[in-house]
């Protein structure tokens, strides 16, 4: 098992450098994660190859995070 299995996480700007990078290495030890970003197509292509669940986020919009609190 991996050091995170069993926890839920959620990584925003997910489609590139560091945030991608986080978000695999959540995934390979055992997270459940949600990735979110501004790109849908990228964020889906990402999602898809470390089985994780995206949605569209913009983290400068406040009321985006309660719905996205919500769908996790």
């Amino acid at each position: 098992m991996g050091r995170v299995a069993g926890k839920i996480a959620l990584v925003t700007g997910a489609t590139g450098g560091i945030g991608e990078a986080i978000a695999r290495t959540l995934a390979r030890e055992g997270a459940s994660v949600t990735i979110t970003d501004l790109d849908n197509e990228r964020c889906r292509r990402v999602a898809e190859d470390i089985g994780a669940d995206w949605l569209r986020q913009d983290v400068t919009q406040e009321h985006e995070w309660n719905d996205i609190v919500h769908a996790i």
